[in-house]
């Protein structure tokens, strides 16, 4: 199936980052014209008759004629177009708060239970969306499900083992009332989503009643979200309730929507997760800069270069030693067999010892050597960006020599610490925004909090105009901060007169993260005169926290259930 949403992101963002260097065609068009009209000027065709020319010519004719001043013109013309920057993309953004959101809304109607895909739809359902967030990596998904009603079974989270346990307690048996009514989870949809940029909802169901449809397509023909659709069911096995493929076509023709059957393979993943990230890149104003697509054009340039090989063409022997020296300095994988292997393990340990060495050695000479050869040609940031593409992500912060670009690198590898350390050495106003988020990876609450709150007052005493998308993702990242440390307090001050966990609470040391303001309780007599319970003694010790977890029902199904029962209830109360 053709994938639509390249060409919605090729059409939206296509442009040049350096469209001024287009303007190399003028001068190219005139030397090809006059080169042209001179190469004209040497024929004898205005001395000679054509059908003598013809008999007398000895060369190509046809469209072979002059082809090295027309492959020279389509080679020049593919180099100034690479050097403008051709782009559509952006490059990804290492911080999961730009990841695209996307909402799950589930059938869970009876129908779901039909066993044409094996074992059933449903639980081929729960397996797609587990296999979905596993593909996504760190983008935020909430899950919505309907039947009769419709209910919120988990907010948008970006933890996966939250979120995984309530897919598999997804049942008919949680839904207060049987039926069909996808048109129920819009309200829904519009609340969780209000605030999202760019998200996308997948509807996974086996069939859509015609009411539904007409106002979902009410919906989305001003909703600035995408909608997706996996038709779940196989039309070429019997079932009682058929997957009816025709009211999802009318559904997706009349949204503007993309339906995708579910597949035995990972392919409708593959392809949702795209999906997904494109419309993102659509929707998104990220501050992530453009990435430079020219690159790509030098393979069919370099394609056209061969043929300056033959004879009587100019061989460009620069390019062919560039090349055929960085190969040759690119050290080849060993392979050891499991002959060389027994030998290895019945040598003496002296010879071990020697072999390894000599091993060691000539690995240390081609890296030192190759470290050389790419030091006369890239700069330290440049071998960085080359590490970073290649998800080599310590070595690109080795080689980066910008403080920003470091800690970047050193975010992609987890190391938030050293990535904090890499944006507070230069103290702009977007390191700052980035040395705050990985305050929070560190689960550095509070401090998070503070930075970003003086970094709000320092562009608020000197505004610019270049800093309103900052200040934007300073106020949400700030507020989303926020709320973690109100979760965190508000838990604490549950907790107030229990004892559970007492035996396990701790003084915190220096060193360990603050994640919350905190609360004093005061614990019966009987157990202890004075007691501090909080999120800090939870987050900062894995036993505790392990202890705390398993308190928490394992099946949250009952849980949905009797959740669902008093949302209904309480709906019905307020339309009475």
């Amino acid at each position: 199936m053709f994938d639509y949403s390249f060409v919605s992101l090729l059409s939206a963002n296509f442009h040049f980052i350096r469209p001024m260097l287009l303007l190399l065609i003028l001068p190219l068009a005139l030397i090809i014209a006059v080169r042209w009209q001179r190469s004209n000027g040497e024929q004898s065709e205005q001395v000679l008759p054509e059908h003598l020319h013809k008999a007398l010519t000895v060369g190509e004719l046809g469209w072979r004629k002059r082809l090295p001043l027309k492959l020279l013109t389509v080679l020049l013309l593919l180099a100034i177009v690479s050097s403008a920057g051709p782009t559509w993309t952006r490059y990804d953004s290492p911080f999961n708060e730009d990841k695209a959101a996307l909402l799950v809304v589930v059938d869970l109607s009876q129908s779901m239970l039909e066993k044409d895909v094996a074992p059933n739809r449903l639980i081929r359902t729960q397996h797609k969306i587990i296999d979905l967030i596993e593909q996504r990596d760190g983008g935020r998904t909430g899950l919505i499900a309907y039947a009769g009603s419709a209910h919120v079974v988990m907010p948008l989270t970006a933890d996966k083992q939250v979120f995984t346990p309530f897919v598999s307690a997804l049942s008919p048996e949680i839904m207060p009332i049987e039926g069909k009514q996808a048109q129920q989870a819009l309200p829904l949809i519009d609340t969780l989503l209000s605030e999202q940029k760019g998200a996308s909802i997948l509807l996974i169901t086996d069939g859509m009643v015609p009411t539904a449809i007409n106002a979902y397509q009410d919906y989305f023909s001003n909703s600035p979200h995408q909608l997706l659709i996996l038709g779940v069911g196989d039309t070429q096995r019997e079932a009682t309730l058929p997957l009816d493929v025709r009211s999802l076509q009318e559904l997706a023709n009349k949204t503007d929507a993309s339906l995708r059957l579910i597949s035995v393979d990972d392919q409708d993943v593959q392809a949702l997760a795209k999906q997904i990230a494109r419309h993102m890149e659509i929707a998104s104003d990220s501050m992530m800069p453009w990435q430079d697509m020219g690159y790509y054009l030098l393979f069919p340039m370099s394609l056209l270069l061969l043929l300056w090989f033959r004879k009587g063409w100019l061989v460009n022997w620069s390019v062919v030693l560039v090349i055929a020296g960085n190969s040759l300095l690119m050290p080849t994988p060993v392979h050891a067999s499991e002959g060389a292997l027994l030998q290895q393990q019945t040598m003496p340990v002296e010879v071990q010892q020697r072999e390894q060495k000599n091993a060691t050695l000539t690995t240390t000479i081609w890296q030192t050597t190759q470290q050389a050869w790419f030091d006369l040609w890239l700069t330290p940031d440049q071998q960085g960006d080359r590490a970073l593409h290649k998800k080599q992500y310590l070595q690109a912060a080795q080689h980066y020599q910008d403080p920003f670009l470091k800690g970047i690198a050193y975010y992609y590898a987890a190391q938030f610490k050293a990535a904090q350390i890499s944006f507070m050495q230069q103290p702009t106003p977007q390191s700052l925004l980035y040395a705050g988020n990985a305050l929070a990876r560190q689960r550095e609450y509070i401090a998070a909090r503070n930075l970003l709150v003086d970094l709000g007052k320092q562009m608020d005493q000197a505004p610019r105009e270049s800093d309103v998308l900052l200040r934007a993702d300073v106020s949400n990242n700030l507020a989303a901060i926020q709320k973690i440390i109100d979760d965190i307090n508000r838990y604490s001050e549950s907790q107030k007169g229990t004892t559970d966990g007492l035996e396990e609470s701790f003084e915190l040391d220096k060193e360990d993260p603050i994640t919350s303001d905190g609360f004093e309780e005061i614990a019966p007599q009987e157990v202890l005169h004075k007691e501090t319970l909080n999120a800090r003694e939870i987050l900062g010790s894995e036993e505790l926290a392990n202890k705390w977890l398993n308190r928490v029902e394992a099946d949250p199904t009952r849980f949905l259930q009797a959740k669902f029962y008093l949302q209904l209830q309480s709906q019905f109360s307020e339309d009475q």
